[in-house]
């Protein structure tokens, strides 16, 4: 179980109010993500998110994840929809070049999205990390 800081408190906090003021219980959120009642129990006791599932539980609970993030408002709902689309298709490539490719796509938008969310962003992605492993990677799977 990874650290408990105080700004995912403030997260989880903010997740369990938009839930209750919906009148959603924590098995019908978690059921949108395919996770039991306690994965959603841990999101709302401040428990580690990702910013694309963080974006998703903006988009289900119809909330700006800027708002979600930080308490303020900023992101533009056609960059969450598109982040949430192209975590969709990561989840459903077929070969490592339709991951890559992908991947490229959300890199891209994150570099939108993460300064406006306050998050600085990684130096190197993991496209271009994977990009390096391609040849490897092709070659392991020709066996």
């Amino acid at each position: 179980m990874g650290m408990r800081c105080e700004y995912c408190i403030d997260i989880g906090r903010r997740i369990k109010n938009a839930r209750e003021e919906r009148r959603m219980t924590q098995g019908e959120l978690g059921r949108q993500f395919g996770v039991p009642f306690q994965m959603v129990q841990r999101w709302e006791q401040g428990g580690q998110l990702t910013i694309e599932r963080i974006v998703a539980i903006a988009i289900s609970l119809k909330l700006d994840p800027t708002w979600l993030i930080t308490g303020q408002y900023g992101v533009k709902p056609e960059l969450c929809r598109a982040l949430s689309e192209t975590s969709l298709r990561m989840d459903r490539a077929q070969s490592a070049t339709d991951m890559m490719a992908t991947m490229k796509v959300r890199d891209k938008l994150r570099r939108q999205i993460d300064p406006l969310l306050g998050v600085q962003p990684l130096s190197l992605s993991l496209c271009e990390v994977l990009r390096g492993l391609m040849p490897t990677i092709t070659l392991a799977s020709q066996f």
